[in-house]
């Protein structure tokens, strides 16, 4: 198996979208910031990333910022 190629955010685009996030009011101690690997693909290959998560605790909802693309929940 591969191994996973970094594509985490820098602690400077951590904060500016923290600070995107929390403009619209909800406090900072609901998210947290996490890593997990998760594979993308283009056209017919698959690569591993190991990716940022931004994650709202009440409610579960999470982006998670790929190499690639953002996957948003809901």
């Amino acid at each position: 198996m591969l191994d996973a190629t970094d594509a985490t955010l820098a602690k400077i685009q951590k904060n500016q979208t923290l600070q995107l996030v929390l403009e619209y009011g909800p406090p900072p101690n609901d998210f947290q910031w996490t890593e997990k690997q998760q594979v993308e693909s283009s056209g017919l290959s698959s690569w591993p990333y190991r990716v940022s998560v931004l994650t709202h605790r009440p409610t579960g909802y999470f982006c998670f910022f790929g190499a690639g693309s953002m996957t948003i929940s809901p």
